[in-house]
């Protein structure tokens, strides 16, 4: 459950601030909150609670839904209620033409039904941006942050597995005129599993990425992309105890775009090649095309819409299968029903298949794993009522569905949740 983010206001002392977020569990108990204004303007704390309630906590298919496998698994409920309870901090420190932010997070999480389940999720972020002369900009940045692993990919597995992501970001920017724009990017990132269950998924990874792009006067530009990553998964077999490099190379070239057609409506994204080159077991190569389509109209003063469609190929096989091969369409409509309710909602549908050889298997083991193809669907509804300026309740539903070609990996969820925001 996420967590409102800090936004300072006035206080009721001259020269000083103040900001507390505080989310309740208006379905259960909560917890008392308190935020102070430290220093002059710059650090603010925060603190939130909130309680969701979610169908089928690991995403079991209907045959597995019987007491006797909930047994097998070690669980008595394939539904779970989880309280959540946060505290975080932030500031934002600018000085001559620079600026420096940082932020803190911590949510407790318990689950009534598993308690095995319980975790502190956090997350940490940093960030210098500078500017030099008339034309040169940048970034400096880092976060990590500590969460469990999506419940979509626990597929009837209940152990915890708590996942680390460490990210190292630099940006230079330079503006050669007004309408030329080129950018620099270097990235390192860093994926750790918890769990030994799971740590033939960590991964290390080194991004470099130059961008050219030509701006016109309107807002609309035309540009360049080259990004290239150098990979690892350290702890994923090839095959039994081979010591097979799996290191790979990819690059992607790509052209962004970004088009305004009107007042009230863009269109923007981008569209290119891929190519995975994996030099100890080239097996595991894949190429492509890659692209995305996004539009974004203001119908009215209240209402907006938004549309996008994506073709995307990547690393997202198993040991078996190299490639997560994945055609995505998303429909969000937002609405403002009152000057103080505000309705979102969101429609998706993907479908993905799974295809290569990673050579983890004999040839004549692979027919009896076909290729894997899943049809997603996502339904989500939220309203938001404003109770006064710095006062907000919330409520939304959420509804997914796989259909899979293999055994075991369907499934249907629903997930509500209930919060409030306070902020002063």
């Amino acid at each position: 459950m996420a967590m409102a983010s800090a936004v300072p206001s006035r206080g009721r002392f001259p020269g000083s601030r103040c900001c507390l977020v505080w989310a309740l569990a208006l379905l259960g108990p909560g917890t008392a909150t308190q935020a102070l204004a430290l220093g002059n303007d710059t650090v603010f704390v925060d603190a939130s609670a909130g309680v969701s309630h979610d169908s089928n906590l690991y995403r079991l298919s209907p045959q597995a839904q019987s007491p006797a496998t909930l047994r097998l698994i070690g669980v008595d409920k394939i539904s779970e209620t989880i309280f959540t309870y946060g505290l975080g901090a932030n500031f934002k420190l600018p000085y001559a033409r620079q600026s420096f932010e940082g932020s803190f997070n911590a949510s407790l999480n318990r689950f009534v039904n598993s308690p095995t389940l319980d975790y502190t999720s956090t997350q940490a972020n940093a960030a210098w941006h500078w500017r030099a002369g008339r034309d040169w900009t940048g970034d400096l940045s880092y976060s990590s942050g500590r969460v469990i692993q999506s419940f979509e990919n626990f597929n009837a597995n209940p152990n915890k597995n708590l996942i680390t992501n460490n990210f190292y970001h630099l940006l230079g920017r330079y503006d050669l005129d007004t309408r030329w724009q080129f950018t620099t990017i270097a990235d390192y990132a860093n994926h750790v599993n918890g769990s030994a269950l799971f740590q033939s998924g960590d991964s290390n990874t080194v991004s470099v990425q130059e961008l050219a792009q030509y701006r016109w006067t309107t807002g609309s530009s035309l540009g360049l992309k080259l990004r290239v990553d150098d990979g690892q998964t350290p702890n994923q077999t090839i095959t039994p105890n081979s010591i097979v490099d799996n290191r790979y190379t990819e690059v992607r070239a790509t052209n962004p775009f970004y088009f305004v057609l009107s007042a009230r409506s863009n269109l923007g994204g981008e569209w290119g090649l891929v190519d995975r080159k994996h030099p100890d077991v080239p097996q595991r190569n894949f190429n492509g095309f890659v692209g995305s389509l996004s539009y974004n109209y203001q119908a009215t003063a209240r209402g907006a819409l938004g549309v996008n469609v994506n073709r995307e190929l990547g690393g997202g096989g198993d040991l078996v299968q190299v490639y997560r091969r994945s055609y995505t369409l998303s429909v969000s409509p937002s609405y403002e029903l009152t000057n103080k309710l505000l309705w979102r909602g969101n429609a998706q549908w993907i479908n993905a298949r799974y295809q290569g050889n990673t050579g983890f298997l004999p040839a004549f083991l692979l027919a009896f794993f076909p290729e894997r193809q899943d049809h997603l669907t996502n339904y989500s509804n939220s309203l938001v009522y404003s109770v006064t300026r710095n006062a907000q309740v919330s409520a939304s539903v959420n509804y997914a569905r796989r259909e899979s070609s293999i055994a075991g990996a369907t499934f249907i969820d629903l997930t509500t949740s209930v919060n409030a925001s306070l902020q002063f």
